[in-house]
């Protein structure tokens, strides 16, 4: 199976509408946290929509499995659980970019053809002494752009949830 490389989730989610706006209905396989974090960089596309959204929090449902975060060529988007009814459901999508660490019997029931393996780009914080690091009780700690792009946007969901002007 071919690899995939992609460094940032708006990386992946450009290279998905890219996909979708050649006609190709393309599905990511993702945990959790990647798949909320792939589906916030999508929707920020004033093209794309929301069709359908089935992705709780593991605490709150006890659901650890995989999630299929999918965009149509007609840029509608959608993100359900991978795994229901004691098994791994099957997707006919043109392309299925399947997470590093996603379970192998996901590729039971896709197009081996169809697929890629995502690969989540290393930081290059090691050799970049630009990269701010910080030695605590003996672990070195790196803060990457990409963490604080993460850390803002968490904290601005939290403000705009926490304060919202249309409250009832």
């Amino acid at each position: 199976m071919e690899r995939l490389y992609f460094d940032t989730h708006k990386n992946l989610a450009n290279y998905m509408y890219d996909k979708a706006s050649h006609g190709c209905y393309t599905v990511a396989v993702l945990f959790h946290d990647d798949a909320m974090r792939l589906i916030r960089e999508l929707l920020k596309n004033d093209e794309i929509h929301a069709e359908s959204i089935s992705i709780e929090s593991e605490a709150y449902n006890g659901y650890d499995k995989e999630y299929y975060v999918s965009l149509a060529d007609d840029k509608v988007a959608c993100v359900e659980p991978a795994y229901r009814w004691e098994k791994y459901l099957s997707t006919d999508a043109d392309l299925t970019l399947i997470d590093e660490n996603a379970s192998s019997a996901i590729i039971k029931g896709i197009d081996p053809d169809k697929c890629l393996e995502l690969y989540r780009e290393k930081d290059s914080s090691e050799s970049n002494p630009d990269i701010p690091k910080k030695e605590v009780c003996g672990i070195t700690l790196t803060i990457t752009p990409s963490m604080i792009e993460h850390a803002l946007e968490d904290y601005a969901e939290y403000l705009f949830g926490r304060f919202s002007l249309f409250k009832y």
